[in-house]
């Protein structure tokens, strides 16, 4: 379930939804293959406060490797979301307690994109997740694939297979397959109006 918390603000904002419109650090998390629509050098980072004196930390980046920043070209990313449950405690049968403990979640991610056309880009990342609770731990190597097509110049489609993997304790990972559908309307030369619709389907 860790993987599937939406990691940053603007990702919460959107309503978790991007797949077809994410084009920045975001698409690390959401659609590897909108990195190559990233117009420059990104560094982002952000604090989520969560139900239960749980909090996520989010560190992502971005290198467009291309000369024209309004063309989508070769771009690398990489992210690290951490989050933290806080102080625990387990108690015996008399429910009294006897010891503290915590417990935390962490994915690092790296991510390559390359555009197939002007319309059509395609990318993939490696991740690394682990879990640790107490004195235990536990850890999983992984990937994502992406793909965003343009139907017009404003409206777009993404999907993306995410968290493909196999936990070392045999349990199932939580692989996601994700659409989306986006609107990107100028409103001036630097300035969009976006809209944006997921849905998620549980593998």
């Amino acid at each position: 379930p860790f993987l599937r918390v939406n990691p940053s603000a603007k990702i919460t904002s959107m309503g978790g939804a991007g797949t077809a419109t994410a084009d920045d650090t975001t698409a690390l998390f959401l659609n590897p293959a909108g990195l190559s629509e990233a117009t420059g050098p990104e560094l982002s980072a952000s604090y989520s406060i969560l139900p239960a004196g749980t909090g996520e930390a989010f560190v992502a980046a971005c290198l467009p490797l291309k000369d024209d920043p309004d063309t989508p070209g070769f771009a690398l990313g990489v992210s690290l979301a951490y989050l933290m449950y806080g102080t625990m405690y387990l108690t015996d049968l008399s429910s009294s307690s006897t010891t503290t403990f915590s417990a935390s979640d962490m994915a690092v991610t790296g991510a390559l994109s390359i555009p197939i056309s002007s319309g059509f880009l395609l990318g993939a990342a490696g991740k690394m997740a682990s879990q640790k609770i107490g004195d235990d731990s536990l850890s999983s190597f992984g990937f994502d694939f992406g793909l965003k097509i343009y139907l017009t110049e404003a409206l777009s489609l993404g999907a993306a297979f995410q968290n493909l993997m196999s936990l070392k304790d045999g349990s199932g990972a939580p692989t996601n397959l994700r659409g989306g559908l986006g609107l990107a309307v100028p409103v001036d030369d630097a300035v969009f109006a976006v809209a944006s619709a997921d849905v998620m389907f549980p593998l």
